[in-house]
């Protein structure tokens, strides 16, 4: 079982950097009242779960998805035991906001919340390390040898299922990192590194599906805060070596003379044309997740996996992916995107001409190749959907 450590809380508070950076998320414009208030916030944490559900899953919550210009709603809730831990499959919108949404929501219905497992690349700092240590997420290595990557990943499928075992429920997303192209298609190596840890239990595939719950959830966003990073990260992934993109991105650095990553928004929209190092990209990515609106979000529950009619890892990964593809919700933004990129006005009646504008002036000044693979991020969903006999009423 996950201990926590007290200690931590103490530690955070005391780092200043950390809390202001804390602070600027809830209080940008630095009002002195607002100040006082996060002030206030902070006193009353005590515990690592106090931070989580009074300062993440609480007023972070509130602030990126549960006000403003962004909602959130959920379904399929209704389909959980509040006695039972589950191994949550999803689809990956959003870096930070997926798990802190579906947590949010778990919690309120008074359910066991999930640990989530996080990439090595979201590592960018001690502070950020510090949160998600706060948040007991489970780290997954994203880069090494061969030999180091395996043993990692038979590590982290042991600790999953040690983890389930004693009723903590976990969240996984469905390939490794976010689906930034749209199609959310599950890697069976991500589904043959969970089943790792199970067999090493003793459990087949059947008894392993019985006994361990895994409930496939499907993340629709109207907006992707992060779209033309994805647009533009996409673009330079086809167009260069990692090598190369990473080169250039120290190089366009040295020349603006900064050893520091400015994250500041004018900062993050001058570069968000050049394909970052990874570090960059994640970091650049957390910012526009809380500063730019989502619209309306939603969070369904698909059904969970059956243990009978499942005998391969094909047969689970291709009823993950019917449950998250027909989970999805679409609004005006995937319509708009679909007959725009396809040249069509299919769904013409799924929007208005006011709407149409609003979505495609998010994209003003990309060129159209950038454009296509922005509009994909939003109609790509809506295709699978299609393919897997879904309706659209």
């Amino acid at each position: 079982m996950f201990v926590e450590r007290p200690d931590i809380i103490e530690s955070l508070k005391a780092n200043q950097k950390l809390r202001h950076q804390i602070e600027s998320v809830f209080n940008p414009s630095g009002d002195p009242e607002k100040s006082a208030r996060v002030q206030y916030m902070f006193d009353q944490v005590k515990t690592p779960r106090d931070f989580r559900e009074k300062i993440v899953y609480g007023a972070f919550f509130s602030l990126t998805l549960d006000q403003g210009d962004s909602s959130i709603s959920a379904s399929g809730l209704e389909k959980l035991d509040s006695n039972q831990a589950y191994l949550f499959v999803s689809n990956h919108r959003d870096i930070i906001l997926d798990t802190i949404g579906l947590n949010a929501l778990l919690l309120k219905a008074g359910l066991v919340t999930a640990r989530p497992v996080v990439g090595s690349n979201l590592h960018v700092s001690p502070e950020v390390t510090a949160i998600i240590k706060l948040l007991r997420s489970f780290t997954a290595l994203r880069s090494g040898g061969i030999r180091e990557m395996y043993h990692a990943a038979k590590e982290l499928s042991q600790h999953i299922a040690t983890s389930l075992t004693l009723g903590e429920s976990v969240w996984i997303a469905q390939r490794a990192g976010r689906a930034k192209d749209g199609f959310d298609v599950t890697d069976p190596v991500v589904l043959k590194m969970l089943l790792m840890g199970m067999k090493e239990r003793g459990y087949k595939l059947p008894e392993a599906l019985d006994h361990f719950k895994i409930v496939p959830v499907s993340m629709s966003y109207e907006f992707d805060p992060a779209d033309r990073l994805k647009a533009w990260g996409l673009n330079a992934k086809r167009a260069h070596s990692r090598d190369n993109s990473e080169y250039s991105m120290r190089e366009i650095a040295s020349r603006m003379k900064t050893k520091a990553l400015d994250m500041s928004p004018m900062t993050v929209a001058r570069r968000e044309k050049y394909e970052p190092t990874r570090k960059y990209a994640d970091a650049a990515s957390v910012l526009v997740s809380v500063k730019r609106p989502k619209g309306r979000v939603h969070i369904h529950i698909g059904d969970p996996v059956p243990s009978d009619g499942i005998e391969s890892v094909k047969d689970l990964a291709a009823y993950i992916d019917r449950e998250i593809q027909l989970g999805q919700r679409f609004y005006a933004s995937a319509f708009v995107a679909y007959d725009t990129l396809y040249n069509t006005k299919i769904y013409k009646d799924y929007y208005s001409d006011e709407e149409k504008e609003q979505f495609l002036a998010r994209f003003r000044g990309l060129p159209p190749h950038v454009l296509d693979i922005a509009l994909g991020i939003y109609a790509h969903p809506l295709e699978l959907y299609l393919q897997q006999g879904g309706e659209i009423s």
